[in-house]
């Protein structure tokens, strides 16, 4: 169920956001969109992934980058 997935996805982000390292938060946040994306909270989704893209792109997160962008182009 995505709607769970969503709500599951929020706490770890904000697990990742307490400890404090650019990894595992980045991952976290891509997680997040990505289940948002597949619940069908689109707009979320678009927002959250494209301040993420910018945050990926400046870290050297290329695969990361790449699958925001894919999700994006998907979202319309």
């Amino acid at each position: 169920e995505w709607t769970r997935a969503v709500t599951l996805r929020r706490r770890t982000v904000l697990l990742a956001e307490k400890q404090g390292a650019a990894g595992p938060w980045i991952a976290e946040r891509y997680a997040l969109v990505l289940a948002l994306h597949r619940a069908g909270q689109v707009g979320e989704a678009r927002r959250l992934g494209g301040d993420l893209l910018l945050e990926a792109d400046r870290r050297g997160a290329r695969r990361v980058a790449r699958g925001l962008q894919e999700i994006l182009a998907s979202a319309g």
